[in-house]
């Protein structure tokens, strides 16, 4: 008990969960999409210069489009943000003052949803690799 009150086992949960009785459902899609086009970026926090970005490493994105980053707070949605990054010549950008004080559930997509990246930025980290989901066969 004592590591449920305290651990990392009561993370809230970014997708949309459909309840059918006891059966929670996710739509996996987007996931398997990032995995099929072996999608990953690295999501990088720039404490100094006041902003975040986004750095493609693996697969085939679109450059022209901007990407919605979600980080949520593991334990208080208050505290979730949501930013549109936009491109910039290396990958994607916005203002933003992130605390890096706790831990963060990170979520990269486009503005259509039709792909998803995810990762769990650690207290005190200031850069992470985002992958899909679903991992491959």
């Amino acid at each position: 008990l004592i590591f449920i009150a305290g651990g990392d086992g009561n993370d809230q949960v970014i997708d949309t969960v459909a309840r059918t009785a006891q059966v929670q459902t996710t739509d996996l899609a987007p996931d398997e999409v990032a995995r099929r086009d072996k999608l990953s970026a690295l999501v990088r926090i720039d404490a100094e210069g006041g902003f975040i970005e986004a750095l493609p490493v693996n697969g085939d994105f679109d450059r022209g489009a901007p990407l919605k980053l979600t980080l949520a707070h593991p334990t208080q949605a208050a505290a979730d943000r949501v930013l549109e990054l936009q491109p910039t010549g290396t990958g994607w950008r916005a203002d933003a003052n992130i605390d890096a004080g706790n831990d963060w559930k990170l979520q990269l997509e486009p503005m259509d949803a039709q792909w998803r990246l995810k990762g769990r930025l650690p207290k005190g980290q200031l850069a992470i690799n985002l992958r899909p989901s679903l991992q491959a066969d």
